[in-house]
């Protein structure tokens, strides 16, 4: 029940709020309408994009293979680039690991489709064993786990692989007796607008006479790329960046005798469609040292 002092308050109150014409009130009610339908439709055209990208994101996941390939390189068979830095470690087995080298390098390489569905990777690479602290290249080094001089082995080297829905084959002309080779492409991983894949290379090769021992190498590789390049189109070049950690066997040029032990790289690197995007000092010393390596 209303008492006498809230009836004269609910009065005041209606005499205080102004009346609307009733062309105004119905605009308004139309403006009102129109704001709730453009909202639903801006909803419904979020969840439908929301949608899309959830299919496009597992089509990526459906095909390994051609993920890889576009993040690695890409499938038309343009050339790409790729530029990298990291440390060279060694250790003599029961003992602590020693960093010996700052490594910087870099790769050209196409991609180019077979009619099978399977890529052929041709890829052309220099890289040198630097001073830790000044990064320039070294003709002789101590080698901190025998204290001896050494010749770094810098290198410049091609090869050729086929990559496959099953894995990574190596394209050799003869395959080396005893020779063990499993190369994978791992399933991409997708984290907000990132997207990952791997390429890994787990290898033992025979050694030089049969009581050799064998050496091994293996190489991990994952590269990573913003997700929304990969959905955007398949002619769309996509950036990515390179971690690259390999373990394996002494190099010749270490001349460690009998100790044993392993070698480990870490690796770190972006690619590019343009050769001067490489650090220009590496693009420099490349195009004066090994110029064909920038001409795969």
């Amino acid at each position: 029940m209303i008492n006498r002092r809230q009836s004269f308050g609910i009065a005041a109150g209606l005499a205080a709020t102004p009346m609307l014409s009733p062309a105004f009130a119905a605009a308004a009610a139309t403006a009102a309408a129109t704001a709730a339908a453009g909202a639903a439709a801006s909803t419904a055209s979020a969840a439908g994009l929301a949608a899309g990208n959830a299919t496009a994101i597992a089509g990526l996941i459906a095909d390994p293979l051609l993920t890889h390939v576009r993040m690695r390189g890409h499938q038309d068979g343009r050339r790409c680039f790729f530029a990298y830095h990291g440390t060279f470690y060694a250790q003599v087995s029961g003992q602590r690991t020693q960093p010996m080298f700052h490594i910087e390098g870099a790769s050209s390489a196409r991609m180019t489709r077979q009619p099978d569905g399977s890529f052929l990777y041709a890829m052309r690479e220099a890289g040198w064993f630097c001073d830790l602290k000044t990064h320039e290249p070294q003709a002789e080094a101590m080698n901190p786990l025998t204290g001896k001089l050494v010749k770094p082995r810098h290198y410049n080297s091609a090869q050729q692989s086929r990559l496959t829905k099953d894995g990574v084959i190596p394209m050799l002309e003869k395959r080396p007796p005893g020779l063990e080779y499993l190369g994978t492409i791992g399933t991409p991983t997708v984290d907000t607008d990132v997207i990952w894949t791997t390429e890994e290379l787990l290898v033992k090769m025979p050694g030089a006479t049969p009581e050799a021992p064998g050496r091994v190498q293996t190489s991990l590789a994952t590269f990573s790329s913003n997700l929304a390049e990969l959905l955007s189109g398949p002619d769309t070049f996509v950036g990515c960046r390179l971690n690259y950690q390999t373990l394996g066997s002494f190099l010749p040029g270490m001349e460690m005798g009998s100790l044993t032990g392993v070698i480990s790289w870490r690796l770190a690197g972006r690619k590019s469609d343009r050769v001067e995007e490489i650090p220009a000092t590496l693009r420099a010393r490349i195009e004066r040292e090994h110029p064909e390596v920038l001409t795969v």
